[in-house]
């Protein structure tokens, strides 16, 4: 009898762990259809036909603690055809963010061997850091690691929101001296990328631009 029940003990074991799964399986699965449905209601929301029903969802949404939902919310809105909604996603995720990254390609230069040096020292982006953002206004303060005067300052200078368009003057004096570049771009239906273009002195010359909000 002894034996039979060692044997019954370890079938136990084995069973045991694997029985304490299956149960929590359909609990599991209720909170996965939740959450599907949660991410929907705000898909939902936000390809509403009424304007009003898309901006407000679009708020709930960055109201929430949700780093998942806003993630969603705001990669919907950006591509939004409803160009209020994708101005409203730029001004989110703008001053939510602590640092973009502009990257840029080269339209025309008066001087190749200055658009070389400062193709090779930037990589072909530059790092912008956010500061100083008003709510009130949608103006702040920008500036990059290549905007420094010395080990621990920086040169910081204005950028702002309109609509759905980022505008800025960065400076990038650790390239050439006094150099500035001054741009802008807006979103773009179907996209989360911001595009435009940005014009620097020292005959660098123009660029177009491209951010990644989302990222």
């Amino acid at each position: 009898m002894l034996h039979k029940f060692n044997k019954k003990s370890a079938l136990m074991a084995l069973i045991g762990p694997l029985l304490a799964i299956l149960m929590m399986m359909p609990a599991a699965a209720s909170a996965q259809s939740d959450r599907v449905q949660q991410l929907q209601r705000v898909a939902d929301g936000l390809n509403s036909a009424n304007p009003g029903v898309r901006i407000a969802t679009f708020e709930d949404a960055m109201a929430t603690g949700d780093r998942v939902i806003r993630q969603h919310a705001l990669t919907l809105a950006m591509a939004s055809k409803d160009r209020n909604l994708r101005s409203a996603a730029v001004y989110q995720a703008i001053k939510n963010s602590p640092e973009l990254l502009i990257k840029f390609e080269l339209i025309s230069t008066l001087s190749e061997g200055n658009a070389k040096t400062f193709q090779n020292a930037s990589g072909g982006s530059l790092d912008v850091k956010i500061a100083d953002f008003d709510d009130a206004t949608g103006k702040f303060s920008v500036f990059s690691s290549f905007s420094a005067r010395s080990r621990d300052k920086f040169e910081t200078n204005p950028a702002a929101i309109s609509g759905d368009r980022f505008s800025f003057t960065l400076s990038v004096g650790a390239i050439f001296y006094n150099f500035y570049c001054r741009g802008w771009a807006k979103s773009n239906e179907g996209s989360v990328e911001l595009t435009g273009m940005m014009a620097c002195n020292q005959n660098t010359g123009e660029y177009k631009i491209k951010i990644d909000l989302i990222g």
